[in-house]
C-alpha cells in the first residue's frame, strides 16, 4: 500500500520522535528519499521526454521540469547526437563569429541548466527525443506520494527513524539502519540499470546459470 508524506511522519514520530520534532522528522524523511535517488541509477528514475529545437538557434526547449542528468539526445530522423560533455570544447567549436554555419544538430552540451545543440539548427522540430535521469522533488504537502516503488515506501520510515535517532543522540539508530540496508539491497537486485546510459536492465544472478556477453 502507498504511504504519504504524513503516514510516513507519523510511523517516524510512533516511536522515534515527539509532535513536537515533526520539522525535523520531514527532513529526515526527505534527506533519506534525496539519498535513495541520488546513490544508484534506478528503473524509476529514467525519463524519455519529446523536446524542441528551433531554426537558427543553438537553445534546446522544452526541457522537463524534473530534468536530473541527461543520457542521450536523439534527433527526429533517429541519429543519436554526440555528447560533448565539456562546455569548454563546445564553445571551441560552434561559438564565435566564424562558427554561425547551420545545419542538422550533430552534438550537445549542457550547461547551466540549460542544452544547447550544435551547429546552429537549420531545422524546427519539437521531435527530439531526450532520455534522463529524473531529479528527486522533495515530499511537500500531507498527501504527497513518493515515486518509489510503494512496497517500499516503508524504508523510508526505517532510514527517517535511523536519522531521527542520530540527531537526537539517542543510540537506538543501528536497528532501522539494518532494515533501511535489507531494503535497499532488494530493491538493487530489481530496479538497478547496468550502466549509465544505457536503456536495459541489469540481469539477475541464477547460480548455476552463465551468461555471456558480447
Amino acid at each position: 500500500m502507498a504511504l504519504t508524506f504524513r503516514q510516513i511522519q507519523d510511523y517516524v514520530i510512533a516511536d522515534a520522535a515527539d509532535e513536537i520534532d515533526r520539522g525535523l522528522v520531514q527532513d529526515c524523511v526527505n534527506a533519506r528519499y534525496g539519498f535513495l535517488f541520488d546513490q544508484f541509477q534506478w528503473t524509476f528514475t529514467q525519463g524519455v521526454a519529446n523536446v524542441t529545437v528551433t531554426s537558427g538557434s543553438r537553445n534546446v526547449t522544452g526541457l522537463p521540469a524534473d530534468l536530473g542528468i541527461v543520457l542521450g539526445l536523439e534527433r527526429a530522423d533517429g541519429k543519436a547526437l554526440q555528447d560533448m560533455g565539456e562546455y569548454r570544447d563546445y564553445a571551441a567549436r560552434y561559438l564565435g563569429t566564424g562558427n554561425n554555419l547551420a545545419g542538422l544538430p550533430e552534438e550537445f552540451v549542457v550547461w547551466g541548466g540549460q542544452m544547447y545543440v550544435g551547429p546552429v539548427s537549420s531545422e524546427t522540430s519539437s521531435g527530439y527525443v531526450l532520455t534522463y535521469e529524473k531529479a528527486v522533488t522533495l515530499l511537500v504537502g500531507d498527501s504527497s506520494v513518493p515515486v518509489i516503488p510503494e512496497h517500499y515506501h516503508l524504508m523510508l520510515v526505517f532510514g527517517a527513524k535511523a536519522d531521527v535517532y542520530t540527531a537526537k543522540n539517542v543510540l537506538l539508530a543501528d536497528g532501522p539502519e539494518a532494515k533501511w540496508g535489507e531494503y535497499l539491497a532488494a530493491m538493487q537486485r530489481k530496479y538497478l540499470v547496468a550502466s549509465r546510459g544505457t536503456k536495459v536492465q541489469m540481469p539477475a544472478f541464477r547460480p548455476g546459470r552463465i551468461t555471456y556477453y558480447r
